[in-house]
């Protein structure tokens, strides 16, 4: 599993950028879809996941929350890919710290 902290220092050394997040997130599933960064779910500081969604325009160099979050809830350790101008979070761990089979997928703001 890639470490999502090392991915994002890695994107800020080859941008030249600090991309602070904006909202504490540790294990979240972090893609790109074109010239946008996506964060997803996580565990915030009281280490419960969250079903909230961000999204980093490179251009732009803003972050802007997706209102439509996690469509299957909260997760947390869970990988996500793009394809075709779409983010997909493939299972993770739930609320109550069991793993799930479900697949998140979210389309560009």
């Amino acid at each position: 599993m890639v470490n999502n902290t090392i991915f994002i220092k890695y994107i800020n050394h080859i941008l030249g950028v600090i991309l602070d997040l904006p909202v504490e997130r540790h294990f979240p599933a972090v893609a790109t879809v074109d010239t946008f960064v996506y964060l997803c779910g996580g565990l915030d500081e009281l280490n419960q996941p969250q079903e909230s969604c961000y999204a980093y325009n490179l251009i732009g160099r803003e972050w802007s929350q997706m209102g439509a979050g996690l469509l299957n809830g909260a997760i947390s350790h869970a990988p996500a890919v793009s394809a075709y101008d779409d983010l997909y979070i493939l299972g993770g761990n739930i609320e109550d710290g069991s793993k799930t089979d479900k697949v998140n997928k979210n389309s560009r703001p």
